[in-house]
C-alpha cells in the first residue's frame, strides 16, 4: 500500500511540475528571475550531491577495500 501511495506522490508532483513549466512564458520579461532561480537550484542541488559523497566516502573506501582484500 505504500509503494502505491509513493507512486501517487510522485505522479502528483511530476504533474504539478509540468504545469509549472506553463508558466514560465508568461513572466518572459523576467528571464533573469528564471536564470537566476534555475542556477540556484542547480547549485543547491549539486552542492546536497557533494555533500552527501563527502559524507559516504569513507564508508565507501572501507567497504570497497574490505572487498578486495
Amino acid at each position: 500500500m505504500k509503494t502505491n501511495r509513493l507512486l501517487y506522490i510522485f505522479y502528483w508532483l511530476i504533474i504539478r511540475i509540468g504545469v509549472l513549466s506553463f508558466a514560465s512564458p508568461i513572466f518572459r520579461e523576467y528571464g533573469i528571475v528564471d536564470t537566476i532561480i534555475t542556477t540556484f537550484i542547480c547549485g543547491l542541488v549539486s552542492f546536497l550531491i557533494a555533500s552527501a559523497l563527502l559524507i559516504l566516502s569513507p564508508w565507501i573506501f572501507l567497504i570497497l577495500k574490505r572487498i578486495v582484500s
